[in-house]
């Protein structure tokens, strides 16, 4: 007998979560639905709650959910998703009860736009949709949907012991985004296009031509998305940032940066170089590198 499965939707405001949901149960007399949404509209007669109302909806889901499963049916969980921290703790509790997929909406923002001015009382409005689009994007970025990683206490997978190898040859690994570069308004953080736009570091970048005067291979490596390396390739070089080698996340791979860089460092990296040190911005890439034994330098507050 197959397990029990639990899907998660994932979409801003009218990308077709609930269309889509509503004709899945209905064919589907195995499967029950889970809304958010509903709830707050049996509470309160509206689409949002305040902090306290929230909390109560997000009990009640999860009992709805609970008690679906001990009834032995499968569930959609229809709500939007784009909350990473939410997002993070409903896969947490869902892992407990029954295999965990997603169904991911992906529209054009637009679009989503001109579907929600049509919508009459559920109309959520557009400046609501622009801010979830964005969270949207961010867990585009953010959010690993592979589940082998996950530990009931840890978000980072630590099983490289790694150690010095001084018979390798000397390396420095850096990152971009917040290290060597910053944005500071002049582009929006998903902007591929427009990353010749960034200012460049001088303290870092001078702590990098430190370490290679001083011999060491000066090693990239970004979490940007692979579409701009060309650009990002001109702007270092615009910029002076001299380097041996240069990795890069590729061209529509949306899985955590954490995940990206480890398998850049096991693929290319590790057994090949001796890395004295790593230089990085956020706190979640931070603590990888240092829990795989790398000597991490941070170098501002990278809490995002």
């Amino acid at each position: 007998m197959e397990n029990l499965k639990i899907i998660l939707t994932i979409g801003i405001p009218a990308s077709g979560k609930s269309t889509w949901s509503k004709e899945f149960v209905r064919i589907n007399n195995n499967y029950v639905r889970v809304c958010r949404d509903d709830y707050r509209l049996m509470l309160a007669q509206s689409n949002m709650l305040n902090p306290k109302g929230e909390k109560l909806v997000s009990r009640l889901v999860k009992s709805a959910i609970s008690n679906a499963i001990d009834s032995k049916y499968n569930v959609i969980v229809d709500q939007t998703n784009v909350n990473i921290k939410y997002l993070d703790e409903l896969v947490d509790f869902c892992q407990k009860l029954a295999d965990v997929e997603f169904k991911i909406f992906d529209i054009p923002i637009e679009l989503a736009i001109e579907r929600d001015k049509k919508r009459g009382s559920a109309m959520v409005g557009e400046e609501i949709i622009r801010k979830m689009y964005k969270n949207y994007l961010d867990l585009c970025y953010s959010f690993n949907y592979d589940f082998s990683y996950r530990k009931k206490k840890s978000r980072i997978v630590t099983n490289i012991d790694w150690k010095p190898k001084n018979e390798l040859p000397n390396a420095v690994i850096f990152d971009i985004d917040g290290t060597l570069a910053h944005i500071n308004g002049r582009r929006d953080y998903f902007d591929w296009d427009q990353v010749d736009k960034d200012l460049v570091d001088e303290r870092v970048r001078q702590t990098l031509d430190v370490h290679r005067y001083a011999g060491y291979h000066i090693i990239i490596v970004t979490g940007r998305d692979g579409s701009c390396e060309k650009l990002t390739k001109m702007w270092l070089a615009k910029n002076k940032i001299h380097y041996n080698h240069f990795f890069i996340r590729p061209a529509g791979d949306f899985r955590k940066d954490t995940v990206i860089k480890k398998e850049i460092f096991d693929k290319y990296i590790n057994g090949k170089f001796n890395v004295l040190s790593v230089y990085e911005d956020r706190d979640r890439v931070v603590s990888m590198w240092r829990e795989m034994g790398l000597k991490c330098f941070q170098v501002i507050d990278g809490n995002y």
